[in-house]
C-alpha cells in the first residue's frame, strides 16, 4: 500500500484486488477509533493492468464484479479503467496517452481564456503583484495535474511553450529579457513563474523520494 494525501483527499495505491480487503479493514478500524468517516459515495476505484477489465463488470453480479472482491461500499458507477472518467484527485484525471494529451491541451486553453479575462485587472498591479497573481491563480491550477501525468515530449514542449507565453503576457514588460526575469532573485532575476521548470522540479522531487 502506498498513500498520498492532500487536505481531506486521500489516494491509496494497492498491488491488486487481493490487497483491498486489508485496506478496508484498516479504514474501518480508523473510523472506529477516530470517529471520522470515509465518504464512500464520493470515493472511486481506478483499475489498471490485468484488473482493468473488471471495471466493466461493476455491479453485474458476475464472478468478475469488482464490488464483490473490492469495495462494495463504493457505487458501481465509480469504478473505472484508463480512458474512462475517473474520480478526480485535485484536478488529476487518470487516463491513457490520448486522454493525457487532451487534458494538457485543455489546461493550456484554460490558462489562455483566464488570461484574456484577467489581463485588464492585473495590468495596473506592480510587477510583484502580477507575479503573485500568476503563481496563485494560474500556476497552482496546473501543478498537480501536470506533476502526476504527462504526454509525449513533443506535446509537453508545445503546451509548456503556450502556457509560458500566457504567463509572460500577464507579467508584462519588465525591462529585462524574459529568460533572465525567470531566474531566482538570488541570481539577479525577478523570480517570474516558469511553468516548465516548476513542473520539472516537482518531477525531480518525486524521483528523489523514490
Amino acid at each position: 500500500v502506498k498513500e498520498r494525501s492532500l487536505a481531506d483527499d486521500l489516494l491509496v495505491l494497492v498491488r491488486d484486488t487481493h490487497s483491498v480487503a486489508p485496506l478496508v479493514a484498516t479504514l474501518q478500524h480508523y473510523m472506529k477509533m477516530s470517529g471520522a468517516m470515509v465518504n464512500w459515495d464520493k470515493s472511486g476505484v481506478a483499475m489498471f493492468g490485468n484488473s482493468a477489465e473488471l471495471a466493466d463488470h461493476a455491479g453485474d453480479g458476475s464472478d468478475k464484479d469488482p464490488q464483490l472482491t473490492c469495495m462494495h461500499q463504493i457505487p458501481k458507477e465509480k469504478y473505472a479503467r484508463p480512458g474512462q472518467p475517473i474520480e478526480r484527485y485535485h484536478g488529476v484525471i487518470i487516463s491513457d496517452a490520448d486522454g493525457i494529451c487532451k487534458q494538457w491541451d485543455e489546461m493550456e486553453e484554460d490558462m489562455r481564456r483566464r488570461a484574456s479575462e484577467d489581463a485588464s485587472k492585473l495590468a495596473p498591479r506592480s510587477a510583484v503583484g502580477r507575479e503573485r497573481a500568476v503563481q496563485g491563480a494560474y500556476l497552482s491550477r496546473i501543478m498537480y495535474p501536470m506533476t502526476f501525468q504527462a504526454p509525449a515530449a513533443e506535446d509537453r514542449s508545445r503546451v509548456f511553450k503556450g502556457i509560458q507565453a500566457t504567463f509572460d503576457k500577464l507579467l508584462g514588460w519588465t525591462g529585462m529579457k524574459k529568460n533572465l526575469a525567470r531566474q531566482p532573485r538570488c541570481e539577479m532575476g525577478l523570480g517570474h513563474a516558469d511553468a516548465e521548470q516548476h513542473v520539472r522540479a516537482a518531477w525531480g522531487a518525486g524521483v528523489r523520494q523514490v
